[in-house]
């Protein structure tokens, strides 16, 4: 069953504002990152009281670490659209996607099998991988897509665990109330790591968070509301889903939303827009080929 397509792409519109919003807020990633903690897990306390928390110490285990490995995407991120651009960042992610999906791999012995026993869509992954690196190669021409390249390489090597960490959570309990605690928990979780962090480096910053200035609270407020629908639409489809790099390749939609928003708003981009757009839709393809596979699903 097909069911984790309809999450997965809401998440994918969802995922292009949660990206652009720092363009706008213009706060420093570490800031917007305690928001993007705090102000969730605030909202889901009062919720937590009639959802039945899950038993398996397993899952806290896994959304520990995830919540470790977001903290870093997320603020590097929020960073990234805030120097570069929302439209950009959203493009170079799906490098990680490859991971995600590689990862993932290595780590099922049984998707692995089923996807080896399948030549001809092995042949049209590889495709359609030579065909995005070409793509990729020609992002270095160009100075904005390659200086967001290399600030967003980190994001890119620790992606990948940030999805198989959600995805391992999510399969070790396997029921809706699980989803609602993952967002609460990894919620508070990353808010203390980034409190942790401005206080040993960025103690001015940090400062900046304790005044609780207006524009701080209006878009600490609208990132937390963003993030709980996020949330919950990816959890949803992390569950539904085999594979997280499924729900990743959906998810990549997210630099149309925001090509067709600058276009709305009439703002010309200074990245490789068309290159970019290419190999978000090479990489994409790669993977829904993979979830073509029967029984992949």
């Amino acid at each position: 069953m097909l069911t984790w397509i309809m999450p997965a792409l809401v998440f994918s519109f969802i995922r292009a504002g949660f990206t652009m919003i720092n363009e706008w807020a213009k706060l420093p990633g570490a800031v917007m990152l305690v928001w993007r903690g705090f102000w969730p897990f605030i909202i889901m306390t009062p919720v937590m009281w009639f959802i039945d928390m899950p038993q398996n110490p397993l899952f806290y285990l896994f959304v520990t670490c995830n919540a470790v490995f977001a903290a870093v995407t997320d603020a590097r991120n929020f960073e990234s659209a805030s120097r570069f651009g929302g439209g950009v960042t959203l493009r170079l992610q799906p490098v990680s996607l490859v991971l995600v999906f590689l990862g993932w791999l290595a780590i099922s012995s049984d998707q692995r099998a089923l996807v080896l026993s399948y030549p001809y869509h092995m042949v049209g992954i590889l495709t359609c991988l030579a065909l995005g690196a070409y793509a990729l190669s020609r992002l270095r021409h160009c100075t904005i897509s390659k200086q967001a390249f290399l600030y967003l390489l980190p994001v890119i090597c620790v992606s990948p665990l940030v999805d198989i960490f959600n995805k391992l959570s999510m399969d070790s309990v396997g029921t809706w109330h699980a989803v609602v605690t993952y967002i609460w928990f990894q919620s508070g979780l990353m808010a203390v790591l980034a409190i942790l962090f401005l206080g040993f480096k960025q103690k001015k910053n940090l400062e900046s968070v304790a005044r609780v200035s207006k524009h701080h609270l209006v878009f600490g407020m609208l990132v937390a509301f963003i993030l709980v629908l996020g949330g919950l639409t990816k959890g949803t489809a992390m569950m539904l889903t085999s594979n997280p790099a499924y729900v990743t390749a959906i998810a990549m939609i997210a630099p149309i939303w925001a090509t067709l928003l600058y276009k709305a708003i009439g703002k010309k981009e200074e990245a490789n827009v068309t290159m970019g757009l290419a190999f978000v839709v090479c990489v994409t393809a790669m993977l829904l080929i993979a979830g073509l596979i029967p029984h992949s699903q």
